[in-house]
């Protein structure tokens, strides 16, 4: 990893330390990428909140030429302020009685100037028990307004479209619900289980 770290690492210019752990996670993650050849080459990363970080995708993104993205949950304090803001106030609308589980909104991502919006980025709150909130650098296009709401059709389109979530709603339900959900959450959904499950056997 030593000519990887010196070529692309030390000196990028997204503003991650290349003596932080994000920086060693990155040259972790990129070494199966770069080591595939043809449409095994994509890759994507299921990550939990403790992982997810805007500028740790941003680099693997550039050291693997663009083949490798992330899917992860995302703690507030990862987030720069401009990309807080919004999202405090996306979590306080979910949290009301009001608005009903399955519902989500999709917010830009501003990249470390706090201006420029990351391509192909956004967040998803989606509300579960309570809102819960997604990092992905693999949308299928860049939101084209700063708050979206799931009944518009470019958000759909966005989060790759909808597919179905199965969840268990209220105390007395012998079957789970199915909700649509945004393709990306349920993909997060699958994916993380199954490392939860590996990690408890």
């Amino acid at each position: 990893m030593g000519s990887l770290y010196n070529r692309r690492i030390v000196h990028n210019t997204v503003g991650v330390d290349p003596e932080s752990a994000s920086a060693l996670w990155v040259l972790m993650m990129a070494q199966p990428v770069l080591r595939a050849s043809g449409h095994n080459k994509k890759h994507t990363f299921f990550t939990d909140s403790y992982y997810t970080r805007p500028s740790l995708a941003k680099l693997l993104l550039q050291v693997t030429d663009g083949n490798a993205t992330i899917i992860g949950t995302i703690k507030m304090t990862h987030l720069k302020q401009a990309n807080r803001t919004g999202l405090l106030a996306a979590v306080e609308v979910l949290k009301k009685d009001t608005v009903t589980r399955g519902t989500w909104v999709l917010l830009q991502v501003y990249d470390e100037d706090g201006t420029t919006v990351m391509d192909k980025t956004g967040i998803i709150v989606y509300k579960d028990k309570r809102p819960v909130c997604f990092f992905t650098n693999n949308l299928l296009q860049t939101p084209q307004d700063k708050y979206m709401s799931c009944k518009d059709v470019r958000a759909v389109r966005c989060v790759h479209g909808l597919a179905p979530l199965k969840r268990w709603i209220g105390d007395k339900s012998l079957m789970p619900t199915t909700l649509m959900a945004p393709a990306i959450v349920v993909a997060y959904n699958r994916y993380m289980n199954l490392v939860n499950r590996f990690d408890q056997l």
